[in-house]
């Protein structure tokens, strides 16, 4: 997975008006990227795991047990190297994600979990009995998870893109949900 952008979420969730200092623990398969920790050490609480979020033991290690909020990030590198030429090869870019999100959900269902995939009707498979199909599709919007806020899929952006070029105060306001902070324009 890419953590080009990781600072960015970091900041967000270290953010001035949050009184409470919350540790985050990035549980990674990979080595870290020493580039990346250069920026993102400068924050308090921040640790990091070698380990699969697919594997209950490290999932332990990082303190499921204790989180109040888990956030499943999609494989990136899994939608570029992706085949389309392979039946239901698509469908697979988010295994990880969705295994990943049932696995924490089974261990601690009090964390608030948020889950980023990548294929919208992959959806389906993040709670099977709560998902409403429309002229046989699931449509993400009308998902226990996407009402809750615990979904992000990347079609929401490219919906938040398109609707920037006809609105221009959108950038505005979703600056402004995200990061707390009153742009003046």
């Amino acid at each position: 997975k890419s953590f080009s952008s990781i600072y960015d979420l970091i900041k967000n969730l270290r953010a001035k008006y949050l009184e409470v200092l919350r540790h985050i623990v990035i549980l990674t398969p990979m080595d870290f990227p020493r580039h990346i920790w250069a920026r993102i050490n400068i924050f308090k609480g921040i640790l990091v795991l070698r380990g699969s979020s697919l594997e209950e033991a490290d999932i332990l290690r990082a303190g499921v047990f204790k989180a109040k909020q888990v956030i499943v990030l999609a494989d990136a590198t899994a939608q570029a190297s992706a085949d389309s030429s392979k039946v239901g090869s698509e469908a697979l870019i988010d295994a990880d994600a969705v295994f990943s999100y049932q696995c924490v959900r089974r261990m601690n269902e009090a964390c608030n979990c948020v889950v980023e995939i990548v294929r919208s009707p992959n959806v389906a498979y993040l709670d099977p009995e709560g998902v409403v199909k429309t002229a046989g599709s699931v449509d993400y919007k009308f998902t226990p998870q996407f009402a809750s806020g615990a979904l992000f899929t990347t079609s929401l952006l490219d919906t938040l893109v398109c609707q920037a070029f006809y609105n221009n105060k959108i950038i505005a306001v979703i600056s402004e949900i995200f990061s707390g902070v009153e742009r003046k324009s």
